[in-house]
Parts: C-alpha cells; sequence; structure tokens
C-alpha cells in the first residue's frame, strides 16, 4: 500500500490540477491589459470629453452695440474721478455728514469744488451712449474714487442745508440717484450696476434727511418728488443686465473663443483657467446659462416668493475635487458668487426709493395742511398715484402717524409695530425705515 505522502502533489486531489503554463499565462496577461486599456480609455473620455455648446435663447441676449466713437461721458468721467479729493478727516468717512460740524462741512466742500464742477459737467453731458463699444475698454465701475465722491455730494447737500440753500441742498442729494441711474445703464462691467445699488441707498439717506426738516412749499417739493421718481431702479433694469453680464463671463472665461465681437472683449481681461483635464469649458457654461437664466426668474419674482434656485447650485457644487469638472465647476462658484445677492439688493434699494418717494408726497401733505396725514390713504391722487407697494411684502407700505416713521418690512419679512429708522435712515436691511417729520 503506497503512502500518500510520498504522492506527487497532483496525486488525491479533485479535480485535478492542471500544470500551468507559459501559453495560459500569456493569455491571462493580454486579457488584463485589454481591460486595463479599455478603462484608461472609458476614463480618458470621461475626463477629456465636453458637452455641447449649451443653447442661450433663454436668457434673451441682445448682443447689440453702438460703433459710435468713444463717447464724451466716458473722459468726463474718468476726469471726475480723477479730481475727488478724499475725506481729509478719515474717521469722518464713517458718520453721516449731516452729522458733521459745520467747519468739517465747509473744509471738505472747498477742497472738491473742481470735482463737484466736473461732475455737473458729467450730469449734462448727452453724449452718453451707454452701448458704445468703448466701455469695454476699461472698468471705471471699480475707481476707488466713487466712494468719495458720493461723500462730497452728501457734504454738499448737508452744507446747503444748514445755510439755508434748501432747493440747492435737494438739487445736490438728487445729483446722486441721477448719476447711479446714468450708471445703471452701462451693461459693459458688472461693477456699474453694483456701484449704482450703493448710490441709490447714499441718495435716499440723504433726502430723507432733508424731507424730514423741509420748509419748502408743495409745488418745489413736487417737482423733485417727480424728478426723484424718475431715477427709480427698476427689476426690468435688472432683468436686462443679467443677460449682459452672462455675456460678460463668457468672454472673460473664453476670450477669442466665445465668438463674440472682439472689440467687446471686457478690456483685453481673461481669468487663466486650470488644465483641460478638470475644466470643461461647454459644461462650465452651461453652468452660467442655467444660473443666470435662475436669477433671471428670481428678479421678476416678489422676495418672498423666490426660491434661490441658483443659490443652491452654487453651494452644492462649490467644492468638487477629482471629478471630471471640478475645476469647472470651482470656477464657477467663485465667479457667480458675488451675483447671487443682486436680487435681493435690487429689492433693498426700491423699498429705500418707495419709503423717500412716500415721505415726498407726505411732506407735500404736510406743506398744504400745516400738519401730516393721518393715513398713506389721505395722499392718493392728489399727492402719490397710489399706495406704494412693499415689496418685501407686496402690501403698502407701513406708516405710522404717531412715530412719524415709514417703513418696509425689510428682508426678515416680519412687520414690526415699533420700528426706529437706522442712523443713517434706511440702513437697516431688515426694517428699511426713515422718519418722515420731525413735528406733527
Amino acid at each position: 500500500m503506497t503512502d500518500d505522502s510520498e504522492l506527487p502533489p497532483q496525486v488525491g486531489e479533485w479535480p485535478p490540477r492542471r500544470p500551468q503554463t507559459q501559453e495560459s499565462n500569456a493569455w491571462r496577461g493580454l486579457m488584463l491589459l485589454s481591460i486595463g486599456v479599455f478603462a484608461f480609455t472609458v476614463a480618458a473620455w470621461i475626463y477629456w470629453q465636453d458637452d455641447r455648446v449649451p443653447p442661450e435663447e433663454t436668457l434673451q441676449l441682445d448682443r447689440e452695440v453702438e460703433d459710435s466713437p468713444r463717447p464724451a461721458a466716458m473722459n468726463r468721467m474718468r476726469t471726475v474721478l480723477a479730481s475727488v479729493a478724499p475725506v481729509y478727516k478719515p474717521n469722518l468717512a464713517t458718520v453721516p455728514p449731516w452729522l458733521w460740524a459745520t467747519p468739517d462741512l465747509s473744509t471738505t466742500n472747498d477742497q472738491n469744488g473742481i470735482a463737484r464742477e466736473n461732475l455737473r459737467d458729467l450730469l449734462s453731458e448727452a453724449d452718453w451712449h451707454p452701448r458704445g463699444k468703448a466701455w469695454f475698454e476699461e472698468d471705471l465701475g471699480i475707481h476707488g474714487a466713487w466712494t468719495s465722491l458720493v461723500i462730497v455730494k452728501q457734504v454738499e447737500a448737508a452744507y446747503l442745508m444748514r445755510r439755508g440753500e434748501e432747493e440747492a441742498a435737494f438739487r445736490a442729494a438728487i445729483d446722486i440717484v441721477r448719476l447711479a441711474a446714468r450708471i445703471r445703464q452701462i451693461p459693459a462691467w458688472p461693477s456699474y450696476y453694483e456701484r449704482s445699488l450703493q448710490m441709490v441707498e447714499r441718495g435716499c439717506q440723504s433726502l430723507a434727511d432733508l424731507l424730514k426738516n423741509s420748509k419748502l412749499a408743495s409745488a418745489r417739493l413736487l417737482a423733485f418728488q417727480d424728478e426723484f421718481i424718475k431715477y427709480a431702479p427698476s427689476d426690468k433694469e435688472l432683468s436686462t443686465a443679467l443677460s449682459h453680464w452672462y455675456l460678460f463671463e463668457k468672454k472673460l472665461m473664453l476670450g477669442p473663443e466665445s465668438r463674440e465681437a472682439p472689440d467687446t472683449l471686457p478690456g483685453g481681461v481673461v481669468f487663466e483657467r486650470p488644465g483641460r483635464l478638470f475644466f470643461k469649458p461647454n459644461r462650465t457654461l452651461a453652468l452660467f446659462v442655467r444660473s443666470f437664466q435662475d436669477l433671471r426668474d428670481e428678479a421678476d419674482k416678489a422676495p418672498y416668493s423666490r426660491s434661490s434656485q441658483a443659490s443652491q447650485r452654487v453651494s452644492r457644487i462649490g467644492s468638487r475635487p477629482g471629478l471630471p469638472n471640478s475645476q469647472g465647476e470651482a470656477y464657477f462658484a467663485r465667479r457667480f458668487g458675488p451675483y447671487l445677492e443682486l436680487p435681493e439688493r435690487q429689492s433693498i434699494a426700491r423699498a429705500q426709493h418707495l419709503v423717500v418717494a412716500t415721505i415726498f408726497a407726505i411732506r407735500r401733505f404736510h406743506a398744504e395742511y400745516g400738519r401730516l396725514p393721518p393715513n398713506l390713504v389721505n395722499l392718493r391722487s392728489d399727492y402719490i398715484k397710489d399706495l406704494p407697494l412693499d415689496p418685501f411684502s407686496g402690501e403698502p407700505l407701513n406708516y405710522d402717524f404717531v412715530t412719524r416713521v415709514v417703513s418696509s418690512v425689510g428682508t426678515n419679512f416680519v412687520k414690526d409695530a415699533n420700528v426706529r429708522p437706522a442712523d443713517p435712515p434706511l440702513a437697516n436691511p431688515r426694517e428699511i425705515a426713515a422718519q418722515a417729520s420731525t413735528d406733527r
């Protein structure tokens, strides 16, 4: 009898093992290599292949620009910004000018006499052509002198009021919202619109301060009221601007590859994009298309009915490293983020403007009757065309006869029974309020 321990390893096993040959090892290696090549090809295709160019029709794009020569307003704007002297005491820049000491108002006003004259020339200039190609050459909206320029006009209004030159003071304050309306029409760079919203707030603040102590007759207040209303920011302006900014971002990202007019590329500025492997231009562009369309839809809705789909998209894809378009998504989130606040900021500017327009009507009533109206209904037809509706609630603005405060519910959508204006007025977005009068 044979001992099993003396048998070769293959004997006594079932099924019996077959000896491995060089030929079988070669086939297995070839198969593994084929699978590896196939997997690499699929992965490379996924990471390299881009989508088709996204359809843009939903944005209702208007690519028409003017071939007119450089508008005179552009040169005047450069002159104005170059001539502005900053506030000579830096701490004053954080204080509303109507609270400044009279010597500080006088000094600042004198230092900026040339700038104020240059601004008058700019505002009276007829050659603006806001859609001219020359505006694409340089982004004047980011110039640091804009903030100082607005303070200079607020200082002028406060100083003239203190000297008893009330009509001139109103003119200086209205110049701020007038300038805001002008630069809001320039679609070349998003900074102009953002700067415009800042000017609306500052202009409305100065007018609110002037109105609560105004001694002007009703007829003069009506003239200023009518002019002020003409410069109101509208949601239609924002909706149109959003389409222009999509084109701006497209040209900024793709440069000449965008196939847009070469002389409308934004100042020759093209951001350096990441490598092709993790950046798909068309897929990234599709993110901009969908998000700008969402913002256009948001701009057409009341604030309380907005869904913020674009905001959710940005937060969802902000950081997903390693995915086929991770760098493109990161680029989109970084560039699109600042646009998300615009619908709300637009609503804030509209509410600020409506509050001041309502106070104009209240002050006209006061000028004629020597008392404040008990209710906004008393202003209809004679002082305002219809009751102004709060952009944030869809209901008439709040008016408290006892505290003499006109207000919007603001961004928290809560009607507060004891609203107190911020200092400066209209500055609190949660309670956009201003006092209509210091007396009854």
